[in-house]
């Protein structure tokens, strides 16, 4: 018997496993059923075609699920469910989802385990990084671990009304009594600003957090520290800068921090500085807008200072 034609199943699988089981169901159509010709033409062998032919008769010639039918072990639908929802909802990662579900929805679902639901189930997420990223040049390297004390300062906005970290409860309270929460102070003016004090800004790129790292980390230890225990507690702006006020001592002055070798900042400055004036330890919160009003007849500023107070900005100056 001469060999008839040859044709590679699997390189056809490669490209698209549904069109690969559509051909060899022609080819059986064509040559009257025959299996085992059908697995001679494609390279495979004949339990494959039978396989084929019950795809066929389910009705789904796609790959069909990896995943084990008996899943003993995997999170309930309830549970995944409420998992997708509430990151739709606050958009936290894993581990900050952990906690907000075991705070306020009374789930104890480890980070892992979100990861896992995620990725099960992409298809229901609703929030979705940017598909690209538009390429604004490099930013202006800063060799931040060679820089003397308060020769860098990172500095950034931040917005007391946080999503990810208040509840609705709290963000209510905040609104009951006016506490600020945003700014209409913009870049262009806050250039002007600084540059009253010699100083130069470096931009980071939006949505690149990681050029901001360590303030971004300190955002984090604020809601957890001041923010989320303390938010109730603030009814005026004056318990604003009262309550800040002693959260910056504590940080600056009694916290100890890993990164500095479990020592508070002030102590790591004066080791740097021993000459520095130890009234630095006492640094003052301050209102952003405030400043911006008040330190110069800028055109528009005095006008805007009908708008003012919506900007805390925390200097911790360490």
């Amino acid at each position: 018997m001469r060999p008839g034609p040859r044709i590679d199943y699997k390189q056809l699988r490669r490209i698209n496993p549904e069109a690969a089981r559509h051909a060899v169901i022609g080819y059986l159509k064509g040559n009257g059923g025959n299996i085992a010709g059908a697995a001679r033409t494609f390279g495979i062998n004949r339990s494959v075609v039978y396989d084929i032919l019950r795809k066929q008769k389910e009705g789904n010639l796609r790959d069909r699920s990896k995943a084990p039918k008996h899943q003993p072990r995997k999170t309930p639908g309830e549970i995944e469910n409420k998992v997708i929802e509430v990151k739709n909802r606050t958009r936290l990662g894993p581990k900050r989802l952990s906690r907000y579900l075991r705070q306020h929805e009374g789930l104890a679902v480890p980070a892992g385990t979100i990861r896992h639901i995620l990725r099960r189930n992409r298809g229901k997420l609703t929030y979705r990084l940017p598909s690209h990223r538009v390429h604004r040049g490099k930013r202006e390297f800063v060799d931040w671990y060679s820089a003397k004390p308060f020769e860098i300062v990172q500095m950034d906005v931040k917005f007391i009304r946080d999503q990810k970290a208040l509840t609705r409860e709290q963000i209510i309270h905040l609104d009951r009594y006016e506490i600020p929460g945003k700014s209409w102070l913009k870049m262009a003016e806050l250039r002007r600003l600084i540059r009253g004090f010699g100083c130069r800004l470096i931009q980071n790129h939006k949505g690149h957090c990681e050029e901001n790292a360590h303030l971004e980390r300190s955002h984090r230890t604020d809601d957890e520290e001041f923010y989320i225990p303390r938010v109730f507690a603030i009814r005026s702006e004056e318990d604003l800068l009262n309550e800040a006020l002693g959260y910056i001592y504590y940080y600056n002055n009694v916290r100890e921090h890993s990164s500095l070798d479990y020592q508070t900042p002030f102590a790591s400055l004066k080791q740097q500085l021993p000459e520095i004036d130890d009234i630095i330890r006492y640094v003052q919160p301050i209102i952003l807008d405030d400043v911006a009003v008040k330190l110069g007849p800028w055109g528009g500023y005095n006008v805007r200072a009908h708008y003012r107070n919506d900007l805390f900005v925390n200097l911790r100056g360490l």
